[in-house]
């Protein structure tokens, strides 16, 4: 599990830690994000907008927005989720593609904007950890973009 601080807050769960976790039931799904608050002690309050992306490959993100314009002072204590759940593609974002050569008839692999895009067609939990270690996780809108305007790259290219 890996959490990302800042404005937002976005949490990595591969699917070695969620085996057992259905996110599409928006009760399990803010239970779980309750327990993990309270785990690490994590600072949240009032009113918090949650996307879920699932990925069958890698696992699920999920991108926590605090939303401080609805919520009065009075309530500072508690937590309000509006959960969103969204069955997704994820990509990893690399410069260096020759490191997938081994990969290449398990993915595939597109260019856009200067980088080099990977989507897993089928890889073990193994292979997919090479990816996390040497790549970008890309999830969310841009995704859609990627997929339909990126150029397929050719296996002889990587070979």
């Amino acid at each position: 599990m890996k959490i990302d601080f800042g404005d937002d807050m976005t949490l990595y769960l591969s699917n070695m830690y969620i085996k057992n976790v259905d996110f599409k039931d928006r009760n399990l799904a803010e239970e779980y994000i309750n327990k993990i608050i309270e785990i690490y002690k994590i600072d949240l309050c009032g009113f918090l907008d949650i996307k879920i992306y699932i990925d069958k490959f890698y696992g699920v993100v999920i991108f926590i927005k605090k939303d401080d314009g609805y919520y009065l002072d009075y309530f500072n204590d508690d937590i309000t989720m509006n959960i969103e759940v969204i069955d997704s593609v994820f990509l990893y974002k690399t410069d260096d593609i020759y490191f997938i050569k081994d990969l290449f008839k398990f993915i595939e692999v597109l260019e856009y904007g200067g980088s080099f895009y990977i989507r897993p067609l089928k890889l073990s939990d193994l292979e997919i950890g090479e990816l996390v270690e040497n790549c970008d996780l890309i999830f969310g809108d841009i995704v859609s973009k990627i997929l339909k305007n990126g150029k397929k790259v050719n296996a002889e290219v990587i070979v």
